[in-house]
């Protein structure tokens, strides 16, 4: 039942620019951070450019930025790049895409940008920088007016970048700590923004940069603190599966330690050989470790927990009320979730003649009794020859499982038989080589909203006002869910104008709409109709 995604690589240019620069907003909330380059290059790498982790130039985050430089003159295909298919930065654009598809608008690239000019000679020099993210979903995007423009740099020249593109950059800010030849810039994503990552969970994430130019000498550029930020919000984690659970000696036949995981025996999907280990524990003490030695490449469901509530299948049905009870509970998790995550172990054992991995991916799917089967595939761990142990957190966004025979159904959308009395989850695994993992901390992720952003899209603002003062229905509600009162005002205006992932202060110098005390009395009788009716339903 694996269904096979393939679609275009979506590719986005935009020129980063200017000298001459208005700021355009300088409240920046915190975001998640990709690349700080203190342990070296995060797996960056270049084809026509040296790059290093430097200690001279454009530093903002720690004591290290990545130095771009010795590149020739002319258009440049590989200044710099990075692509992931996993790990924790995979997760991150990842929970960036979901976001997107979930119609959030203000998900953004952000980074710090520098440069040094001062090898460049010669009366006609000029330079250019851009960048570009590839990812699986849109189809080819790429974005400028009249490709990459720039003025001349060098003897006589005016200035370096002399354009500023606001539809490209939302909020370029001068970095005055390290003097006027560095940015901060913030870049939109999505399929209508500067770039785009797609419209959902991809198999892998890209960006990079690129250059354009014709210069005597060296130009340096250097980039720092690389962050996503409106992507993700805070979240609470429940985990479902730890494998802590002690056998039972009265028990014959069933080992409790395995939480009812069993090898997959279903869809002539090979199994996996099942054993509990303290190797690779990040949640407790034990992990459930999957040997592919067996089994050393291709894909397969090997790992499935499955609860049935009927004890007696066939016409005379007879439920058992304890496992219908954890069925519906485990249903009614899932789909209030926003991310599924584990742990994976891996650590490198020669086993020749077996073929190593070059890579290992893993998916998750949920099943019911009515023939649903929504699936969707992380990332994993692309480990080859590793002397030490790798442990990797995979993420799913939720909205990003579709069921396996019609891609029509989601799960977010179409979602499972809440009384179903089948249940079942299961864990794959896809290969080119022969290794063993353990899986630990098997969780459901929950967005915690922020108070005040009353329509969800990741920003406080004045249409979050709006929909208080029409009296609602308000999402992330702080005080009475339900009601719209004076508390809800309060919170929405000690957050106005951050985005979720803020600090929740108060914007210096912004105009907040006060609600008269008219307001407030007919939206208290608006929030006890909404409660009425409610309760009356």
């Amino acid at each position: 039942m694996k269904a096979i995604f393939r679609s275009r690589v979506g590719v986005a240019i935009v020129s980063i620019l200017a000298l001459g620069l208005v700021a355009m907003g300088t409240n920046c909330a915190r975001a998640q951070l990709l690349y700080s380059f203190e342990s070296g290059l995060d797996d960056w790498s270049a084809t026509s450019a040296t790059i290093t982790n430097s200690t001279t130039l454009g530093v903002t985050d720690g004591l290290q930025s990545m130095l771009i430089d010795n590149l020739p003159s002319g258009f440049n295909n590989d200044a710099g790049h990075v692509t992931h298919g996993s790990g924790n930065a995979f997760n991150a654009w990842n929970a960036a895409a979901a976001a997107i598809a979930a119609g959030k608008t203000n998900v953004k690239l952000e980074f710090d940008f520098s440069w040094d000019l001062t090898n460049v000679t010669g009366p006609a020099a000029y330079a250019q920088f851009a960048m570009f993210v590839n990812s699986t979903g849109a189809g080819f995007k790429q974005y400028g007016t009249g490709g990459l423009l720039g003025g001349n740099v060098g003897t006589g020249a005016v200035g370096l970048f002399p354009r500023l593109d606001p539809a490209a950059i939302t909020d370029g800010v001068t970095l005055t700590s390290l003097g006027s030849n560095s940015l901060h810039l913030a870049i939109p994503l999505g399929p209508t923004k500067s770039l785009n990552i797609g419209g959902g969970a991809g198999n892998f994430y890209q960006m990079g940069f690129k250059t354009n130019g014709g210069w005597g000498g060296t130009v340096d550029w250097a980039i720092d603190n690389v962050r996503l930020s409106g992507a993700v919000k805070p979240t609470t984690a429940e985990t479902l599966f730890s494998w802590e659970t002690p056998d039972n000696p009265i028990t014959a036949g069933v080992d409790e330690r395995f939480e009812g995981w069993l090898p997959g025996n279903f869809a002539n999907n090979p199994p996996h050989a099942h054993s509990i280990v303290a190797t690779g524990a990040t949640d407790g003490t034990h992990a459930l470790q999957i040997d592919r030695t067996g089994y050393e490449a291709g894909f397969t469901w090997g790992s499935l927990l499955t609860l049935n509530s009927d004890t007696d299948p066939g016409a005379g049905e007879t439920i058992d009320p304890v496992v219908q009870a954890r069925i519906e509970s485990l249903i009614g998790k899932v789909e209030a979730a926003d991310r599924v995550a584990f742990d994976v172990t891996y650590q490198y054992q020669d086993r020749f003649p077996l073929p190593d991995p070059t890579y290992t991916t893993f998916g998750v799917h949920f099943s019911d009794e009515t023939g649903k089967f929504y699936q969707a595939f992380g990332g994993g761990i692309n480990v080859v020859g590793a002397a030490s142990q790798t442990t990797t957190t995979i993420e799913i966004p939720l909205a990003s499982f579709v069921d396996a025979t019609d891609s029509m159904l989601t799960l977010k959308t179409t979602g499972l038989l809440n009384d179903s009395n089948l249940f079942r989850i299961g864990i794959s695994s896809d290969t080119d080589g022969a290794q063993v993992y353990q899986i630990d901390n098997f969780r459901l992720l929950t967005e915690v909203g922020v108070a005040g952003d009353y329509n969800d899209n990741g920003t406080v603002d004045t249409a979050d006002y709006i929909l208080w003062r029409n009296g609602g229905p308000l999402k992330n509600e702080v005080d009475a869910p339900g009601t719209v009162n004076a508390a809800d005002y309060t919170a929405w205006r000690a957050r106005f104008g951050n985005s979720t992932s803020g600090s929740g202060s108060l914007v210096s110098g912004s105009a907040i709409p006060e609600p008269s005390a008219m307001a407030l009395l007919l939206l208290g009788f608006v929030g006890s109709l909404v409660v009425a009716r409610r309760h009356s339903s």
